[in-house]
């Protein structure tokens, strides 16, 4: 609804501060449209500790329970935006976040449980890269938006069924 107050999750690499900038920029630029669109107030910015089995993986991931702990120190979100990927959710925290009214969005790279996420209302909204590359012949991207979309996709629940 363009109000409310908003919780960003994002990587702490620790040591490995050679991967530090690239999600500093994500943060950096998420929080400059927060402030040009008005009305959603952030309310913290929480980093989780990555651990290099999960830096394996395409993208950045939490470990079991990190998502859990967050959303017991902040009880009075509207919007959870997370940078950093979901783990295998167990189904004690799927009932958890189900319970919680925040809607929680995810921008990170893709995790086969995402779809069974937001097929039940968990998850609200995935943005992570394209399941299958474009067509061969799909025309030159020539603004951002496009380039965007060559690379990356929305998924909801309504989309969800879509994903492998």
């Amino acid at each position: 609804g363009g109000k409310g107050n908003l919780l960003i999750i994002a990587a702490d690499f620790g040591e490995y501060k050679n991967l530090a900038p690239m999600m500093d920029a994500k943060i950096k630029s998420f929080q400059k449209t927060l402030k040009r669109t008005g009305g959603v107030t952030l309310a913290a910015l929480e980093k989780v500790k990555i651990h290099p089995p999960s830096l394996a993986r395409v993208g950045e991931f939490m470990l079991p329970d990190q998502l859990t702990r967050i959303l017991e120190k902040h009880t009075r979100l509207d919007a959870i935006v997370s940078f950093v990927g979901l783990s295998p959710l167990a189904n004690e925290e799927i009932r958890r976040l189900k319970d919680n009214p925040a809607k929680l969005v995810v921008a990170s790279g893709y995790n086969a449980a995402y779809k069974r996420l937001l097929q039940s209302g968990v998850l609200h909204l995935a943005i992570i890269p394209r399941t299958e590359n474009p067509p061969e012949n799909a025309p030159k991207p020539r603004t951002l938006r496009d380039w965007f979309d060559r690379d990356y996709e929305i998924v909801t629940p309504n989309t969800a069924a879509s994903l492998p």
